[in-house]
């Protein structure tokens, strides 16, 4: 592992420190596993954060205890976005901003075969342990302490044909790499940034470099990239119920630059479903939603590509009104694009009325949906309770000054 991949016309000398990174540090260190294991189990049986923390000062330092448990604690919230993290090594910000295994393997999966690959500002190493299962991989990142858990979590998933090298973005040679993914830092200050020529690097450093390769930029969902969106093609992409990341892909022979793409994909990342098009495209407008149509939420990486209209006209779908994000259909429809509902109730928003529906269907435990109305009208009645045992979905929405509340169930 970490022999240099072979890519011609890559210059090594000059860009960056590479091979295998060592260090006497206390946190790579057999002990340092040990109690990190211990810490981390004695975490998930609810043993007090006090008194853990009293028993390892007995045997540590302060400093070394207080690293114990934070690793300890990241390893535990890591499951959200890896399998089996328990050997692998965080900072808090480097595992918020890390890609998740499934989103990760999904964009390896877009990258042929074939190709060298560039993962730079690699940070932690998510994305790098994705690229490095099919392709030779350079992982890029300035950050020293960064680079050694990058280079620790790669050793410790056992990827093959990968180098880790300390280099800065600025002054690496790119040319050689058949594809080059950039993550570039979004919280460079004290607070995360949604601006692309705020992040490290900024943006315009990267199309600058990258510009007329083939690449992918990850940035936050809500970026704007205002004119320089016309470069090139944007995807959204989503696991779970979230919107996870936005890609700027440079010089894509699969997207049109200009254009929009939305995606989710599944929990392993091996299935997804896409929509690629533009806003500009107007569903028709359901005048009454009646029980036994369906209803439709889009996924969050719809709306943020805003192409949920686009969506609707593709699927024949209505929208349920003018101030409303969901749709309406007349028959049941499968897509990890949305959530399909069958309504079963729809009346006025009165507390009477939706009690008096509660007990008829025979309402339970409800899950509340109120996308697109102020968070005071929300408020004034999601601590309602059914008395019956259904699960019931109950979706509050506005046709013109009219406000609705529709029982549905999920299908």
């Amino acid at each position: 592992m970490f022999e240099k991949p072979t890519i011609a016309g890559f210059n090594w000398a000059g860009n960056g420190r590479l091979g295998r990174m060592t260090t006497n540090d206390w946190i790579f260190g057999t002990e340092a596993s040990v109690i990190i294991t211990a810490t981390r189990d004695q975490l998930t049986s609810n043993l007090s954060l006090n008194k853990l923390l009293t028993d390892l000062r007995k045997e540590l330092s302060p400093d070394l205890a207080s690293q114990a448990i934070e690793m300890a604690q990241l390893q535990i919230a890591a499951r959200k976005k890896f399998s089996s993290p328990e050997g692998m090594f965080f900072t808090r910000k480097g595992l918020e901003q890390s890609t998740s295994e499934a989103v990760a393997h999904y964009k390896a999966g877009l990258i042929e075969e074939g190709l060298t690959v560039a993962d730079a500002c690699c940070g932690i190493g998510g994305d790098s342990m994705a690229l490095a299962a099919s392709h030779r991989t350079v992982a890029i990142e300035l950050d020293w302490n960064m680079a050694r858990i990058a280079n620790h979590n790669l050793a410790d998933r056992k990827c093959e044909n990968v180098l880790v090298v300390q280099a800065d973005f600025n002054r690496f040679d790119f040319t050689p790499f058949g594809f080059v993914h950039v993550d570039p830092d979004r919280r460079p200050g004290k607070s995360r940034t949604t601006q692309a020529e705020y992040s490290d690097p900024p943006w315009k450093i990267i199309a600058e470099r990258l510009g007329n390769q083939f690449a992918a930029v990850k940035l936050a969902p809500a970026t704007i990239l205002d004119e320089f969106s016309t470069q090139v093609h944007r995807q959204w992409i989503g696991s779970g119920r979230e919107c996870r990341e936005q890609l700027a892909w440079f010089n894509s022979p699969v997207w049109a630059a200009g254009g929009k793409t939305a995606t989710v994909v599944d929990g392993s990342g091996s299935d997804h479903e896409s929509i690629t098009g533009n806003s500009d495209d107007q569903p028709g407008i359901c005048e009454t939603p009646s029980p036994g149509e369906f209803l439709f939420e889009p996924h969050s990486a719809v709306f943020a590509a805003g192409l949920d209209g686009t969506l609707a006209v593709r699927q024949s779908l209505e929208r349920l009104s003018n101030d409303s994000p969901y749709l309406i259909g007349s028959q049941p429809i499968q897509s990890r694009l949305f959530q399909g509902f069958e309504i079963q109730h729809v009346d006025s928003l009165d507390r009477k009325r939706m009690s008096s529906a509660f007990r008829d269907l025979d309402v339970g435990n409800i899950e509340w949906k109120q996308r697109g109305l102020e968070p005071s009208t929300f408020n004034s009645v999601s601590k309602m309770r059914g008395p019956g045992s259904n699960g019931s979905t109950v979706v509050l929405f506005r046709i013109d000054r009219s406000l609705n509340f529709a029982i549905c169930r999920r299908i």
